[in-house]
């Protein structure tokens, strides 16, 4: 077994950090907007609901986290059997973590975390009233690194990927589309029309179309490789809805028609058997 060695940072930690309660409950939830004096953390075991806070509505479901804050205005919809845990704190240290988790830029509501319902219930079960102060403080902690986990993960992923890779990347995962232009991508992904056109010139030195049908072709040249030899068929899997534009386009990127390009790969592809 490899040993394991990760220095902790030194951070600022006020140390007033106090549990008020830990609680399983249903049923006693309120849709209208009211406050309560201490930070909140649910999560969501079963049932489907929703949370009103700041005049948005989030979706509630099983494995949702959410967080509510002390004195500001929130309500939670019971929509189906809605059935929650939750732990309440307040105190110095209890604002800074809240802070480390960026809550007030932070999403409404964090969902996929069914794997902590039975450690929240496991440790809600075991504790008593000797310990109960230490395990919730464990679990709050517990719960607030995994979230600070998925915080630092989105904001790397944004840091990461440009918008020219993100305009690529969308690009390269819906050529096939026949309706895809320049038009669509600038909507889908937010970037006015103009800027989209320049930013291909400057980045990658071709137009956006130029891009699109280079991508288009690739995949046509993959798929001959594959054994599809229809030219029709190549065509529609590749983005081009005319099979005759297909062929000219075809020609014009690689050279050669697709027919011809169809017979030299059958040639190859006899000479690799023989061999």
């Amino acid at each position: 077994m490899n040993n394991i060695c990760k220095f902790i940072p030194v951070r600022p930690s006020p140390d007033e950090l106090h549990i008020i309660n830990f609680v399983k409950e249903q049923h006693r939830f309120h849709k209208e907007p009211h406050i309560k004096a201490a930070y909140l953390l649910y999560l969501v075991m079963e049932g489907r609901g929703a949370l009103y806070r700041n005049q948005a509505r989030y979706e509630l479901k099983k494995g949702s986290l959410f967080l509510t804050l002390p004195a500001k205005e929130f309500g939670i919809e019971n929509i189906e059997g809605l059935k929650c845990m939750y732990i309440s704190f307040i105190g110095l240290r209890g604002i800074a973590l809240a802070e480390r988790i960026g809550i007030q830029k932070a999403p409404g509501v964090w969902n996929g975390f069914e794997e902590l319902i039975p450690f929240w219930e496991d440790t809600l079960r075991l504790a008593s009233g000797q310990n109960i102060d230490l395990f919730a403080e464990g679990v709050l902690l517990y719960t607030l690194a995994r979230i600070e986990g998925i915080q630092t993960k989105q904001e790397e992923g944004k840091k990461e990927i440009s918008p020219i890779q993100s305009v690529k990347k969308y690009v390269d995962d819906n050529y096939s589309s026949h309706d895809m232009s320049l038009d669509l991508a600038a909507a889908k992904l937010g970037y006015n029309k103009k800027y989209l056109s320049d930013l291909f010139k400057k980045e990658l030195k071709i137009t956006f179309t130029a891009y699109l049908r280079t991508v288009r072709i690739q995949n046509a040249c993959y798929l001959i490789e594959q054994g599809v030899i229809s030219v029709k068929k190549l065509a529609y899997l590749s983005g081009f809805s005319d099979p005759l534009y297909f062929s000219k386009v075809f020609k014009d990127v690689m050279g050669e028609s697709p027919r011809s390009y169809i017979q030299k790969e059958k040639r190859r592809a006899a000479v690799n058997l023989a061999e």
